[in-house]
């Protein structure tokens, strides 16, 4: 009886261990799609939460947040009237969702349809969320992955409605040079002439992650965010910005700038190297640059996160804690 209880449980490891490698190939390989269905929360404009998944609605680009529209002489906060306008539509509705995860990026980016939809907010029958928010000129089509949207976000723009009444940036990398005084939106990102940048080979806390000192928990993002903005105090910053193909995102190399608001000042230690170094982020990935050596320094010397116990932030967006 134990020798055939045994036989069960290595045939289930075995199992297991299969659907960990199909699984981990369709995910490295390509993109990965799955299905979540339920009642919706919007945390803000572009993105809703689904059956505890975080989703981006894919083929639109909401505005950014914090940002300012302007129609006429007034300034509105324009991603607070969209994740608005959003939360009306899923409001008492069961929220289908369409997910993929595209190679390369860790976000959930979805598809999503509204049960029995209002008459009053879907017109003729549509219940493709994603469309109707770009038809209604709350959030702008955007082509990296979906296609599908673009005579809708026009159509929008023809007739001046929603975000198109007044003036409005579509977030767009111009130049691949920047400069200027930055805002700091967390451990790892900033945003700098309107552009949120995410500094590579960077992996820092979230605003909301915590870590352990001596066995009790701290604000560790909170933490990383504040040792962003010491080390960015009275720096007159420039970052060498781009993006990659299946990601939307802006990413980039910052530091000093030298005066010319072109190039880094000489001999200074670039931002993404500084954070690593102080132990408020770790190494990425990245095919072009990389701070291994910054997080062993860290890591020997316990700053930072490593003077406690902590899960990586690629970790802990998974779920382990």
């Amino acid at each position: 009886m134990k020798s055939r209880r045994n036989v069960v449980t290595a045939g289930v490891l075995v199992l297991v261990a299969a659907i960990a490698t199909v699984a981990g190939y369709f995910y490295f390989a390509g993109p990965l799609n799955y299905v979540v269905e339920g009642p919706a929360t919007v945390p803000d404009a572009g993105r809703l939460i689904v059956e505890n998944h975080l989703v981006q609605l894919d083929g639109l680009a909401a505005p950014r947040r914090d940002a300012d529209c302007r129609i006429g002489g007034n300034v509105l906060q324009c991603s607070l009237i969209s994740q608005a306008r959003l939360i009306e539509m899923v409001a008492g509705k069961t929220v289908r969702c369409d997910v993929t995860r595209y190679k390369g990026d860790d976000r959930n980016w979805g598809r999503c349809r509204v049960r029995n939809p209002d008459p009053a907010l879907f017109a003729g029958g549509e219940d493709d969320l994603n469309r109707m928010l770009v038809r209604l000129g709350w959030a702008i089509a955007d082509q990296q992955h979906v296609p599908d949207y673009a005579t809708d976000g026009q159509q929008a723009r023809t007739q001046r409605i929603g975000l198109w009444q007044g003036t409005v940036g579509e977030r767009r990398v111009g130049t691949n040079v920047l400069a200027g005084v930055p805002v700091v939106k967390d451990g790892d990102t900033i945003e700098l002439m309107e552009i949120e940048i995410h500094l590579r080979g960077v992996d820092a806390p979230d605003l909301f992650q915590t870590c352990k000192m001596d066995g009790l928990d701290y604000d560790c993002g909170a933490r990383s965010r504040a040792n962003l903005v010491d080390l960015l105090a009275g720096i007159p910053l420039v970052c060498h910005v781009g993006t990659f193909p299946g990601d939307d995102r802006v990413w980039g190399r910052c530091g000093e700038d030298d005066g010319t608001r072109r190039d880094f000042k000489l001999d200074s230690v670039p931002l993404n190297a500084a954070i690593v170094t102080t132990g408020w982020g770790v190494a990425r990935p990245d095919t072009e640059v990389t701070y291994t050596e910054a997080e062993a320094f860290a890591k020997g010397e316990k700053r930072g996160m490593w003077a406690g116990e902590f899960v990586r932030p690629a970790d802990w967006r998974r779920g382990v804690r």
